[in-house]
């Protein structure tokens, strides 16, 4: 299929904790998003939404990588990682952990969020002093593959490089379409 590299094959740190802070949490209505860090040959990042909807009261948290797109992470990239969400008290106390997760990001699936707590209960928990709300992520990437671009896969009966499913599948259905 594609090159794949277990963790020991690489050389650079594949287990990465980041942490940061949000002031005036409370305020906030739009997504926030941290700055970027490396792990397993990816910058990442970790959006906040401090609502989800108007419906939910919740914070949910979602981990990402940096322009998934961009010529430096190619078509076919994935990496495979472990991570929690850890809130933390302003004395660096854990106030909470999600559980920890295990996520297959690729060009096709380049985020994945977590639902946490509603407000009013991360706040009673000490969550949200000051206004202040602190996240940190823990991930491990677990595995790291790209596609070297000579791979195939099937579309109706033929046999196509990967590269070129997204046009032929396109062009088999308009050509279904018009029988």
């Amino acid at each position: 299929m594609g090159n794949e590299m277990s963790v020991s094959d690489l050389g650079e740190q594949l287990e990465t904790s980041y942490t940061f802070m949000i002031d005036n949490f409370s305020h906030r209505k739009a997504s926030i998003r941290s700055p970027t860090f490396l792990s397993g040959q990816c910058e990442w990042y970790v959006e906040v939404y401090p609502q989800k909807n108007k419906y939910d009261n919740s914070v949910w948290l979602c981990l990402a990588v940096e322009n998934p797109y961009s010529s430096s992470i190619y078509y076919g990239w994935k990496r495979r990682a472990n991570f929690r969400f850890i809130i933390l008290n302003q004395f660096g106390k854990v106030v909470y952990k999600t559980i920890d997760t295990s996520t297959l990001f690729s060009g096709h699936k380049p985020a994945e969020g977590v639902g946490i707590l509603p407000l009013s209960m991360l706040k009673g928990m000490g969550g949200l002093e000051n206004d202040k709300l602190i996240v940190k992520v823990e991930v491990k990437v677990v595995e790291v593959a790209y596609l070297t671009g000579r791979e195939m896969s099937e579309v109706e009966t033929f046999e196509v490089p990967l590269t070129q499913v997204q046009t032929v599948s396109k062009i088999s259905k308009s050509t279904r379409t018009l029988q």
